[in-house]
């Protein structure tokens, strides 16, 4: 059986995080990525984050490595040529 990597926060990235989840104007995808990485600091695996929160063990684990690798501006990011305001018409 295949052990995700720990996750430890520092107080700072706790509060923006648990901010982040309350948050009523940011995206929900952004919410949904700060409630895996807290999931994933109290010791959660990523398959039992993936069914509380229903989604696939592989989701959990991309948001846990970004979140690792880049921090909590990791999870901010969009998709490199995604449209900054999706609702913008185009001529």
């Amino acid at each position: 059986m295949r052990i995700a990597p720990v996750i430890r926060l520092s107080p700072e990235q706790r509060t923006v995080l648990e901010s982040q989840v309350r948050s009523r104007s940011l995206p929900l995808r952004v919410v949904e990525r700060s409630r895996i990485v807290l999931f994933a600091a109290a010791g959660r695996q990523d398959k039992d984050i993936a069914v509380l929160l229903s989604m696939t063990p592989k989701k959990v684990s991309r948001w846990r490595k970004r979140f690792l690798a880049l921090g909590v501006a990791g999870l901010l990011q969009t998709r490199p040529g995604q449209d900054a305001n999706p609702r913008s018409v185009r001529a």
